[in-house]
């Protein structure tokens, strides 16, 4: 009951973030576009920031081992090419020590919040190029680790002519709206692994219930085995006794 209810919770703010993420993009969409074709690139550059997420308690079944392995494949390649480095989750802050050269940042997960990004994005600078890595929940029986890069703001293209009737100047309008955009976009990578987390915990509290209930019916059959055996020993005692009186 307490996994499923948090689930719903995880859920309900999954889709707040991402509703505000995309008045967000369309208000970016006043000035242009962001390139397709850049926006999935997955090779690191000098500057770039990796943020992975994790839980901060196991009980989870393969959700932290499987995020694990695809950090470890890329922790290297990464780290070669300077980038920073931002763990949250405690089941992964342990990386923060392998890599004491490169510039990182650890936090628990239930510490983090939309200001929690919005300190990160601001002083890193809207030039940085970030990277999430985290699981994503497509259905109750496929989920899988993902590397997501946030389109940069060299990755935008503005209209022709693009002209905006507000205050302040377009300049400062786009770069505050980006900045926004890139946080939430790193917030909705935190909602949706967190429902991943949950979904995953509650499949492995279901299995270990599932499994539990096993082993208490196989230890019940056998009580009951060795119990019906002594109650049909005791009854040939006393009927061979009756049979000698």
């Amino acid at each position: 009951m307490i996994a499923t209810s948090k689930l719903k919770q995880a859920r309900t703010s999954l889709v707040a973030a991402r509703r505000y993420r995309d008045e967000v993009l369309r208000s970016l969409e006043i000035f242009g576009k962001f390139r397709e074709e850049v926006s999935s690139s997955d090779v690191p550059a000098q500057g770039d920031v990796l943020v992975a997420f994790s839980a901060d308690r196991g009980l989870c079944g393969g959700y932290n081992s499987s995020l694990i392995r695809h950090l470890r494949s890329l922790a290297n390649e990464f780290k070669d090419s300077g980038a920073t480095f931002c763990f949250i989750g405690k089941k992964i802050s342990f990386f923060a020590e392998q890599f004491r050269s490169a510039r990182t940042n650890t936090s628990g997960s239930d510490d983090v919040d939309f200001c929690f990004f919005n300190k990160l994005v601001t002083s890193l600078g809207s030039n940085a190029v970030f990277r999430c890595l985290y699981t994503k929940c497509e259905s109750v029986m496929n989920m899988h680790s993902v590397l997501l890069r946030i389109p940069a703001a060299s990755d935008f293209l503005f209209h022709d002519v693009c002209t905006s009737h507000l205050e302040p100047e377009n300049k400062k309008l786009f770069t505050s709206l980006y900045v926004q955009y890139v946080c939430t976009q790193l917030y909705v990578c935190l909602r949706e692994a967190k429902v991943s987390e949950n979904m995953s915990r509650m499949l492995a509290m279901d299995g270990a219930t599932k499994n539990a209930q096993e082993v208490g019916d196989k230890l019940r059959r056998r009580y009951n085995s060795a119990r019906q055996e002594k109650i049909t020993k005791e009854l040939i005692e006393v009927i061979s006794g009756a049979e000698v009186i």
